[in-house]
């Protein structure tokens, strides 16, 4: 599973520890993604080009995608 959170450098030791989660950049995991779950409407993710998550199962809990 790939984390992306703009707006921190590593990920909480709980989840550091777990060996199938990993910190990722939108720009390099984006594309290889299966499944996008929108868990906050930081700004890079409303500027986002919708037209990347055209192929993709998109989990969209604030509505920023729709």
């Amino acid at each position: 599973m790939v984390i992306v959170e703009p707006n921190i450098g590593h990920l909480p030791p709980d989840l550091s520890e777990m060996p199938n989660v990993r910190l990722g950049d939108l720009e390099n995991d984006l594309e290889s993604a299966n499944i996008v779950v929108l868990l906050v409407d930081h700004s890079q993710f409303r500027e986002l080009n919708r037209e990347q998550l055209q192929d993709k199962i998109v989990i969209d809990t604030k509505g920023l995608w729709r």
